[in-house]
């Protein structure tokens, strides 16, 4: 119950980057205006993939998305100040529309309640061009398999 009243008063999306960025296979930099604390083990790093969406059929594209960005070609990596890392590497993909379709990263290793970050380093293994990244701060309770 504690969590999910966590959720309704903290949760919720915020925009990494103030500007969009590009990404490729050479780590990103990008130190956090407001620092991020992770309420569960759910948070997650959402990365907009729109540009290589070829198709509006939800199947299709979701197999594209998949088939091009496959596990480890997009991860992400949050640092605390006092060298603590957190590194995002499981995908999904996450589709609001044809012309808003993500990759949510969620931590494989597992993220500590009340984790605080500081900086952002992200890599792609495909170029992603002017693209925004966001920190969703809700989800399930349990983080179990």
């Amino acid at each position: 119950m504690f969590d999910f009243i966590k959720i309704l008063i903290f949760g919720g999306v915020t925009v990494v980057n103030s500007s969009p960025v590009t990404l490729h296979d050479e780590p990103t930099v990008i130190a956090l205006d407001q620092r991020l604390k992770a309420i569960n083990c759910s948070a997650s790093i959402s990365v907009d993939v729109t540009e290589y969406v070829e198709s509006r059929d939800y199947r299709d594209f979701v197999r594209q998305i998949e088939s091009k960005f496959e596990k480890g070609c997009l991860k992400a990596t949050l640092g605390s100040k006092d060298g603590d890392a957190v590194i995002f590497d499981v995908p999904s993909v996450a589709w609001g529309s044809p012309e808003d379709v993500s990759i949510n990263l969620r931590a494989g290793s597992g993220l500590s309640s009340g984790s605080s970050f500081e900086v952002l380093t992200i890599e792609s293994c495909l170029p992603l061009s002017s693209t925004t990244i966001k920190w969703y701060n809700y989800g399930k309770f349990s983080c179990e398999p």
